[in-house]
């Protein structure tokens, strides 16, 4: 039994439930493409927050598929679907055309309506009264979710579809170039999948803790290896992964003495919480670095994946060897 599974136990199965009807929901409400084109003012915004949920749902939580015990081959279809179906509505959707949107104004008085209504000037559509409550409707142009954009792409390259995960890298509306402040990991995706002579520039000061101590670490030298060609820069991430994501989830480590004093409650209650929390910020896997290790066996770096030991529940072996 993998940690994982022994940590979050009959609460494994509820979550892996919950994730097949989410899917099977989301697949049924999802618009196609040609009918979103066809009244994209109306449907356009709800249907690019259908497909990046549901991107950025299955390249957190698909992994759940996997600890049911799902062949890999049925995996990697599950993302690849999620991909295709973000690059689909990407290809056929007009970004300059804007599209109905809506704000709550619940929390205003007429006086406050009104004075937003002057705000959005020609852009406001009018004011949609239902049962939970009052929206602004109005116009603007759709932008693409960078985080979302990620999700796609990490789903096409866990999927090993190299040509689909090249054109969401290639043809993405969102600006290819290093921000002056800060640092972007989907940026740097781009630049690896796409050849691009900055990836290796731009991963070499790149920050591991890009999102915090919370959320688990996109790791800048897994690039860096693929770049160079250097499997020991891959194998030294890995493991400095798996160990990450070991300590987090050793939950002895949270329930102390001093922590039960300090915030009540019985350890059961405890216990329950952090595994919510550990699925909530997405400490379930590393998708980023399944992704990476796809594509530096794709690149022809083979030494890694022939020992299974090295992988871990958090950075699956099966996932990563070529398909």
């Amino acid at each position: 039994m993998g940690i994982v599974a022994e940590v979050l136990g009959d609460h494994l199965q509820e979550h892996i439930r919950g994730l097949e009807e989410y899917c099977r929901k989301q697949k049924r409400s999802m618009k196609k493409p040609q009918t979103v084109v066809r009244s994209q003012q109306e449907s356009g915004f709800q249907a690019w927050s259908d497909v990046e949920y549901y991107v950025s749902h299955v390249v957190k939580e698909g992994v759940f598929f996997w600890h049911k015990g799902m062949p890999a081959a049925e995996l990697r279809a599950i993302y690849r679907d999620a991909a295709s179906r973000y690059a689909a509505l990407m290809g056929v959707y007009d970004f300059s055309t804007p599209v109905a949107r809506e704000i709550s104004v619940s929390w205003c008085d007429a006086h406050g309506i009104e004075e937003m209504k002057k705000g959005l000037g020609k852009d406001i559509l009018g004011v949609a009264k239902r049962r939970d409550g009052t929206y602004l409707r109005y116009l603007d142009c759709y932008r693409l979710d960078t985080y979302a954009a990620e999700a796609a792409l990490l789903c096409a390259m866990i999927a090993q579809d190299w040509n689909l995960a090249r054109s969401l890298a290639k043809h993405n509306p969102i600006p290819l170039q290093i921000p002056r402040r800060g640092y972007q990991s989907f940026v740097l995706l781009r630049f690896a999948l796409l050849g691009d002579r900055r990836a290796a520039k731009y991963a070499d000061g790149f920050p591991a803790r890009l999102q915090g101590v919370d959320f688990p670490p996109r790791r800048g030298d897994l690039i860096l290896g693929i770049a160079r060609g250097d499997e020991d820069i891959l194998a030294k991430s890995l493991q400095g992964i798996n160990k990450t994501f070991r300590e987090k989830w050793n939950i002895k480590k949270y329930i102390t003495p001093q922590w039960l004093r300090r915030h009540g409650g019985s350890e059961e209650r405890l216990r329950e919480a952090i595994q919510r929390d550990l699925i909530a910020y997405q400490w379930l896997y590393s998708p980023w670095t399944v992704g990476l290790l796809c594509f530096a066996a794709h690149a022809g770096m083979a030494d890694l994946y022939r020992h299974p030991n090295k992988f871990s529940d958090f950075v699956p072996h099966d996932l990563c060897c070529p398909a």
